[in-house]
């Protein structure tokens, strides 16, 4: 790939990433699929498009043509990794899940089944006791909700875990209504627009879209199946919307800027793998470091504020980390500084599997809340942010545990009119 013209290079990419997409839907009879999500998201947007306006609208001159050709290379080796546990047949990866699942429990069926008043006013209130903490701690007060965007920018330092919490919080809630209450039609439509509200105060643009993703994928896999070129407007119509976030927020002026908002990720990429001279590889460390994440800083004040993926803006922007900067990196930048061109490999090679696993496991237990929430997050859409697959298993394993407790409330006597309650935790049943 080397050898060619960076032009024939993306075309490449492209095409291979739209032949597996063609591919993938015949094998699943469904557009929406972990390859498909995978080929217009980290090939399309964060690797094609963003290259071509790193390289042709935006050139900053500050890599060459061969290393922006390395990047497409890598990215292709990654995508390759990620198709190959979708090549093996038999159900061996989904009994893998379905122990998993078994063994922590998230496979009882009747955990969000029924709607209950009592859990979802909890839920809202976990929603406003982030959001209070966020706005009392992050220092920006009521800035969150007269100039959300320049609060997200500005006053998330030692408080993005209640950040975080916040937008968890808020697609947990909405999940759980719609699992509980099953609206339809007009009905989903209002839900989506209020919880897309909610989320608006957070200051984040994919918060809001990660609940109509969320919205579109109950309909489809819960109600009724989307047609294809309906989905195709859907994804055309929320391309707008993001775009036009943008706008909204002041973050840009027209559409046509607003999709220079893809450029820094093939841009920084391409920058790291240009100046690899000036790092080493870390061989594991570099995935370590990240676990600092989980750390917050208000308790932890000697955090490091480059860790993980910064340790790559440590480099290449100094000091822009604590100021809050750090421009996209495509997602498998990390691997290559622990372990190089294999890292890059096995890191698609294993979010290939994960995603196969939780993708089919669900295809096999539509009935499943948590089936149905590991799917998207793990298979299609990122839903909660920052949160990889053993994180998102404990706070799964948290909520089943609040979802399988159940208030009973009887009388003892109508003449003595004491009310008695008790809490048990319903028993799963294979």
């Amino acid at each position: 790939m080397l050898s060619i013209s960076l032009e024939n290079a993306f075309i490449l990419l492209g095409f291979y990433a739209f032949i597996a997409s063609i591919l993938a839907t015949l094998k699943y009879r469904n557009v929406i699929n972990p390859i498909t999500s995978a080929s217009i998201t980290q090939v399309g947007m964060y690797t094609i498009l963003s290259g071509i306006l790193a390289n042709y609208i935006l050139a900053t001159n500050a890599y060459s043509l061969i290393d922006s050709k390395q990047t497409i290379l890598f990215a292709a080796i990654n995508f390759t990794g990620l198709l190959i546990p979708f090549l093996f047949k038999g159900s061996f990866l989904t009994i893998i899940f379905f122990k998993i699942m078994n063994f922590t429990g998230l496979n009882l069926i009747s955990s969000a089944k029924k709607y209950n008043t009592f859990k979802f006013f909890c839920f809202l209130l976990c929603i406003i006791t982030s959001y209070c903490l966020l706005l009392k701690i992050g220092g920006g007060g009521i800035l969150w909700i007269t100039d959300t965007r320049r609060a997200y920018q500005n006053f998330r330092s030692g408080a993005g875990l209640f950040f975080l919490l916040s937008q968890w919080a808020i697609t947990f809630t909405f999940i759980y209504y719609l699992w509980s209450k099953h609206p339809i039609g007009i009905k989903l439509l209002i839900v989506s627009v209020f919880f897309s509200s909610l989320a608006y105060f957070t200051g984040s643009k994919n918060n809001i879209l990660i609940i109509l993703i969320v919205a579109l994928f109950y309909r489809h896999f819960k109600i009724k199946r989307i047609s294809f070129y309906n989905l195709c407007a859907m994804g055309l119509f929320f391309s707008v919307l993001f775009l036009s976030l943008l706008i909204l927020q002041g973050s840009t002026s027209s559409l046509l800027e607003s999709t220079f908002y893809f450029k820094d990720y093939f841009d920084t990429t391409t920058r790291f793998l240009s100046r690899f001279d000036e790092f080493e590889f870390h061989y594991g460390k570099g995935w370590l470091s990240s676990l600092w994440f989980y750390f917050p800083r208000g308790l932890f004040p000697g955090k490091p504020y480059e860790y993980g993926q910064t340790l790559i803006h440590q480099v290449l922007f100094p000091g822009k980390a604590e100021m809050g900067n750090t421009p996209g990196l495509l997602n498998w930048s990390l691997s290559y500084l622990d372990f190089g061109v294999l890292g890059v490999f096995f890191h698609g090679l294993i979010n290939g599997f994960i995603k196969r696993m939780a993708y089919e496991y669900f295809l096999k237990n539509r009935e499943e809340f948590f089936a149905f929430i590991l799917m998207i997050h793990f298979s299609i859409w990122p839903i909660f942010s920052f949160l990889n697959q053993i994180p998102t298993l404990i706070m799964c394993l948290f909520v089943s545990i609040f979802l399988r407790l159940v208030l009973v409330s009887r009388s003892s006597d109508k003449s003595d009119k004491t009310i008695k309650s008790h809490i048990s935790i319903e028993e799963y049943n294979v």
